[in-house]
Formats: C-alpha cells, structure tokens, sequence
C-alpha cells in the first residue's frame, strides 16, 4: 500500500455578485481533488487535511529542563541568543568608525611607537608625556580631523 505525500488541490475564486452588496467581495479558496487512497484517509468534501509525523523528543533532564518551555520559549532563547551574539560582534563598530575612517594616520601611528620606543629606553617621564598626548588628541575631534585630514577614506 503507498502513502501519498502529497496531494491535488484545486483553487477555486469564489465572488459574490448579489444585489445586497454594494462591493463585490473576492475570495480563494483551497478544496482537495480527490480522496485520499492512503491510510489517512482524507475525503474531497472534508477540507485540507495535514498530517504531522514527529519523532519524540530524547529525555533526560537536560532535554525536558530545555523544552519545558514549548516551542514558543525555546524560539525565543534562541532569537535572543542569536541577536546578543550579532550585537557583541557589530556593537562596538559605531565606536571606532570614527579612527578606522581616518585617511592620514601615519602621525598617530608615529605617537604611538615612540609611546613604545620610550617605554623600551626606560624613560618613563617621556612615556608618560606622549600618552597624555595621543589621550588628548583622541579627545578632541577638531585636532583629530585637523592631524588627520578632512576626507573620508575610500577603499
């Protein structure tokens, strides 16, 4: 004996076209072909019929502590999982747009290795004068721009 499936359906336009309404409505409609020949059963008069075969879930406590919730919960942990992780990844971009769009950087580079060079001669005085000032410069966007230059980097 073989099991369908799938089926026929037929869509129907159904309209109405009655002098009570001043609008004529429209409408589709789904209706089943034919009977079903498996052991469903499904008859044409009937409506659509659908059938669902599942496997059951494995137990144990960790497979009913997680579904516990339905369907419903565990979609949620999982949407929300998903857009925490997006948002770890994409949400400190909006931070450094700024220095990564930078199109001259060679002078902030320079700061920064003679930060290095200081800390490697053991002249921390110096050190310490040099971050103080990459610390500034990061905190003013107007002598940023102006160390830096106006235009946007195009790759």
């Amino acid at each position: 004996m073989a099991w369908h499936t799938m089926q026929q359906l037929s869509v129907v336009l159904h309209s109405t076209n009655s002098s009570e309404y001043r609008d004529s409505q429209q409408w589709w409609a789904l209706q089943q072909a034919k009977d079903d020949e498996s052991p469903f059963g499904a008859r044409k008069g009937r409506g659509l019929q659908v059938i669902v075969v599942a496997d059951r879930l494995a137990g144990g406590t960790a497979g009913s502590h997680f579904f516990a919730g339905g369907v419903v919960a565990f979609y949620s942990v999982v949407v929300f999982g998903i857009a925490r992780l997006v948002r770890s990844v994409l949400g400190g971009t909006r931070y450094q747009l700024v220095y990564d769009e930078m199109p001259h950087t060679r002078d902030v580079f320079d700061l920064c290795e003679a930060v290095a060079i200081a800390r490697r001669e053991g002249s921390l005085l110096r050190e310490a004068q040099l971050y103080e000032t990459i610390l500034l410069l990061y905190r003013s966007p107007e002598t940023l721009l102006q160390l830096t230059g106006r235009t946007l980097k195009r790759d």
